[in-house]
């Protein structure tokens, strides 16, 4: 488990695990939106929010080639065609963490991992933003 391994490191921060429940359709996007509801409620009640890792899709893997997809086509001359990697993407804001995440894990030399920064918060790549991260990107 994440939490418990993150308590054998001693930090001089707050770290907070939080599951966010209806993530997809038809709640994706409303009021309703488990991860929109905490994000609403952290700005509102002035809570310090540094970073946010998203867990999306860990553990799936496939290595046909061409398995992978691409919100943009041409983006596979960049990016792998098999979905055997880790995938890292943050909005310009947190290009910081962003990089810090793609070295801990380039650690792996096992483990291939790509990253993606997206300007503008990912509304010009709308694919982008669905998942729980992007309520903490706006």
């Amino acid at each position: 488990c994440l939490a418990a391994q993150r308590g054998e490191v001693p930090l001089d921060l707050r770290v907070t695990f939080v599951a966010f429940a209806l993530e997809e359709p038809p709640v994706f996007a409303t009021r309703y939106m488990g991860s929109r509801v905490y994000a609403k409620r952290a700005k509102k009640t002035g809570e310090r929010i540094d970073a946010m890792i998203c867990l999306e899709m860990v553990g799936y893997t496939c290595h046909q080639p061409g398995c992978q997809r691409y919100p943009v086509p041409l983006m596979f001359r960049k990016y792998p065609r098999e979905g055997n990697f880790i995938g890292v993407v943050g909005n310009s804001a947190s290009r910081g963490l962003t990089r810090s995440v793609t070295q801990a894990f380039g650690r792996n030399p096992e483990l291939p991992v790509v990253t993606l920064t997206v300007p503008f918060s990912g509304w010009l790549l709308p694919s982008v933003r669905l998942s729980d991260h992007s309520p903490f990107w706006d």
